[in-house]
């Protein structure tokens, strides 16, 4: 319920310039032990397995931790929620001299292919029916406005095998706007 008040009204500060950005020097290998940690139990009780796969060398950048975390946490969340259990979910960590790529790929017979032109905008949500849940539709609007105002790029895309990948570039060296727009 925290989250869900958190998302709502940061959603609607996004929407009013009014949500700040405080960048910092970042820690790839620490800011994922605190994902990882923060979603072990959702990965337990789903049977499912989590695998990353750091093809960089890279291990700092700039970015509002806080936010940048919260995207992570929403991609690994939904792949957690929506993915078959007894899966593996994989991250990959990906980067050139100048931008930092995360990818969440998991395996969902879920997900309907048309939403995912259009499943960052404002009130959409991941078909859930099947697994009674409910969405706002405002996870992923809020994860786009992050990526946006770290100027990055967020997108979502289907792969073979019923497999699904969220993800988003951003600069490792990052000019960041003040708010999030």
């Amino acid at each position: 319920m925290k989250d869900l008040i958190s998302i709502i009204i940061d959603t609607y500060k996004s929407d009013n310039g009014e949500l700040q950005i405080e960048p910092e020097t970042i820690k790839i290998s620490e800011l994922l032990d605190s994902v990882i940690k923060e979603t072990k139990l959702l990965l337990t009780g789903n049977e499912q397995k989590l695998e990353i796969k750091n093809k960089t060398s890279i291990d700092n950048f700039v970015a509002d931790k806080l936010q940048i975390k919260r995207v992570i946490m929403n991609f690994l969340s939904n792949a957690i929620l929506y993915g078959e259990k007894n899966s593996i979910i994989e991250i990959q960590i990906l980067s050139d001299n100048k931008d930092l790529t995360i990818n969440i790929i998991n395996k969902s017979k879920y997900i309907i292919e048309e939403n995912l032109n259009n499943i960052f905008d404002k009130y959409i949500a991941l078909q859930a029916s099947k697994h009674n849940k409910t969405s706002t539709g405002l996870g992923l609007y809020l994860s786009k406005k992050i990526i946006e105002a770290h100027n990055g790029k967020i997108y979502a895309k289907a792969l073979q095998d019923k497999k699904y990948l969220f993800g988003f570039t951003i600069p490792i060296k990052n000019k960041i706007t003040q708010t999030i727009k």
